[in-house]
């Protein structure tokens, strides 16, 4: 051993018994959603940078009276809404997707 080693570091891999693993901890295993989660990520983005862009400009209008000052409380409560039913979905999908070795280990039909 060299005394630059650490004591807390993982033995060389020449002294690992065979078939060890660098990691005692299994990896977790990937998810997959109902439908592919990074589609739906994309898809939730776009919908809530539109909505932030809308909101800003309604919001500006209405600073400079150019629309009713209820309408920039109305945007703002409708991009609330569109960013919340982005965020759920992205859970709801992520939930209830099943694990990529379950959908792997059914047999074909």
């Amino acid at each position: 051993m060299n005394p630059t080693d650490s004591l807390d570091s993982p033995p060389p891999e020449r002294l690992r018994p065979a078939g060890a693993r660098a990691s005692a901890h299994p990896t977790p295993r990937p998810r997959r959603g109902v439908l592919d989660p990074r589609r739906v990520q994309l898809a939730s983005f776009v919908i809530s940078a539109i909505g932030l862009l809308f909101s800003t400009v309604v919001t500006v209008l209405a600073i400079w009276n150019r629309a009713p000052r209820d309408t920039a409380w109305r945007s703002l409560a409708t991009l609330g809404v569109l960013v919340g039913a982005a965020m759920l979905f992205n859970v709801v999908n992520y939930f209830f997707g099943a694990r990529l070795d379950e959908v792997r280990a059914t047999p074909a039909a």
